[in-house]
């Protein structure tokens, strides 16, 4: 388990306090990021955590973490709830043939005060994937585990990702924060990538074989 997901696990266990991920350099979401070749761009967000929120590259995976400029992206405390939506779009590269994505990975950090059961229970992440550009739906969550995977078939090169982010604390001295989000996305290369790699590799084996005989 990587240190990312060893602060969410010690936080959703109703640790107070742990280690936090390392910072990626962040920019407001009205810039591109791009990651690898692939462009992430953000179409849409909705709630008031979108005035300071923040995003930049995971550097271990390809993929994009969410932060606020200061504080927590999400805060609910003594039964009251907390949401943030947005949208954004991953675009493969165009001057070469993509990898194609075939799993993707949501990773939430917070920290967890009082009866964490109770608060935990309603702390989810609800996305939905979509095919760009033929607004085709391939896939839909709803997950409430602190890191999640989830594969796609077939794999995609481009995706259209609608993302909704709520926590809840229900009962009197109960709080719970969210302090980043991570999307990450596994690459498998296209079959035509496969077949151009074996090729060289077949190449450079046989004249291997030609110098070794002369």
């Amino acid at each position: 388990m990587n240190r990312k997901a060893l602060a969410v696990a010690g936080a959703l266990l109703g640790v107070a306090g742990f280690a936090p991920a390392a910072h990626a350099t962040l920019t407001g979401i009205a810039s591109n990021i791009v990651v690898d070749g692939y462009t992430f761009h953000i179409q849409s967000c909705s709630g008031s955590a979108c005035a300071n929120l923040q995003w930049g590259a995971d550097s271990s995976l390809l993929g994009v973490q969410f932060q606020e400029s200061s504080g927590p992206i999400l805060s609910a405390s003594n039964s009251t709830a907390a949401d943030v939506s947005f949208q954004f779009s991953v675009t493969g590269p165009s001057s070469t043939v993509p990898a194609s994505i075939t799993q993707v990975g949501v990773l939430v950090n917070g920290a967890v005060n009082g009866n964490t059961s109770t608060v935990t229970s309603g702390a989810f992440v609800s996305e939905t994937l979509v095919q760009a550009p033929s607004s085709n739906v391939v896939e839909q969550q709803n997950l409430n585990a602190p890191e999640s995977y989830y594969s796609l078939t077939p794999g995609f090169t481009s995706l259209d990702v609608s993302k909704d982010v709520h926590i809840n604390a229900p009962g009197a001295g109960n709080t719970t924060t969210i302090t980043a989000v991570y999307q990450d996305f596994v690459l498998v290369p296209e079959p035509a990538t496969i077949s151009i790699m074996l090729c060289g590799l077949t190449a450079a084996f046989v004249a291997r074989r030609k110098r070794r005989a002369q």
